[in-house]
């Protein structure tokens, strides 16, 4: 079966089914949605398997799910890119994704302490890497697209609303085995809360884990707490 038929189709199947029913009601794909769902994956669908492919739907449909109920006004064709491509280099081992970004330059390499301490987690590489790969390999010129997949993982102080938009739909779709930890759209009136609290939830994991918690997450959480108590 043609690659595109077999995403439309699973893409209808997730809306239509009975879990997901609820959580998706509102959500209206149109067809120039459809074309980009079908052009991501055919770009990626040998690298990120199925169980990924799965995860990036839904991460795509809740991102924009987000956005039409937040009112954010983003372009849906840049969020189904960010989200279809924001793990495209999750699967890649430690060893190729440091060859990949050795192979690179400028901001894309890693640096000092930074390098040392982000070389241990493919966690953390696998944003920056995608991001190299998205405009090396896929044509992405976006720079809020190429953003969106570098900082999903760590966020960023002053990010674009397509990152944010990703760093809350990758954390809290629905089929992620830890959905029931994560918080509940409706509880928050505004993106900006639910944003502050997904970023908190990440860093908790992080800290619990006791694994190497970056500073650029620090520091996003602090500006976005600072945009919260200022509105």
């Amino acid at each position: 079966m043609h690659v595109g038929v077999i995403v439309i189709n699973t893409v209808l199947d997730i809306l239509a089914d009975e879990r997901y029913t609820s959580y998706y009601k509102d959500l209206i794909l149109s067809e120039g949605d459809m074309a980009t769902f079908v052009s991501c994956i055919q770009i990626i669908e040998d690298m990120i398997g199925e169980r990924r492919r799965q995860h990036t739907l839904f991460a795509a449909l809740t991102a924009l799910k987000l956005n039409n109920l937040f009112k954010l006004g983003q372009c849906r064709h840049k969020i189904i890119q960010a989200a279809m491509f924001h793990d495209c280099a999750r699967n890649f081992t430690k060893d190729e994704l440091l060859l990949l970004l050795s192979e690179s330059n400028g901001k894309q390499n890693l640096q000092g302490n930074e390098k040392l301490q982000e070389s241990q987690s493919v966690a953390l590489l696998h944003g920056r890497a995608g991001a190299l790969l998205a405009a090396r390999d896929f044509g992405i010129s976006d720079p809020e697209i190429l953003e969106a997949i570098e900082f999903h993982t760590t966020g960023k102080p002053v990010g674009s609303a397509i990152l944010n938009l990703i760093i809350v739909a990758d954390t809290i779709e629905p089929s992620r085995k830890f959905h029931s930890e994560v918080p509940v759209i409706s509880d928050y009136s505004d993106f900006s809360s639910l944003l502050l609290e997904v970023v908190s939830l990440k860093i908790q994991w992080v800290v619990k884990k006791k694994h190497w918690l970056s500073p650029v997450s620090v520091d996003a959480f602090n500006y976005v707490l600072k945009s919260v108590i200022v509105s």
